[in-house]
């Protein structure tokens, strides 16, 4: 596995794929890939006939969390500032009183 670290063409990808494939002496044993779900990499690996692509699951996941925090986001913030604002040793000892209060 090696990252590109910048957004490559579809040309660039597959003449990087084609060195590596050389430099470990694997382009004849590959029968599949594993990749992001980019078009440039989905392109470049159908284009170089290598087998079968697999869309890398855990990317997908990724996305998929990050939209459904995003959801929440706003309920995430509000509570990490009453937690805040509730850390404080003057809220600490109210908070105590009160739930003293409450549970007698």
């Amino acid at each position: 596995m090696e990252e590109l670290l910048y957004s490559y063409s579809v040309i660039e990808i597959q003449k990087h794929l084609i060195n590596l494939f050389y430099k470990w002496k694997i382009g004849s044993k590959i029968n599949a890939i594993v990749t992001n779900n980019s078009a440039n990499v989905k392109k470049a690996c159908n284009n170089l006939e290598i087998g079968e692509r697999i869309p890398y699951a855990v990317y997908i996941f990724q996305l998929s969390i990050r939209k459904g925090l995003d959801t929440i986001r706003i309920l995430i913030n509000k509570c990490k500032h009453l937690i805040t604002f509730l850390a404080t040793d003057k809220k600490k000892q109210q908070l105590k009183k009160s739930q003293i209060y409450l549970y007698r």
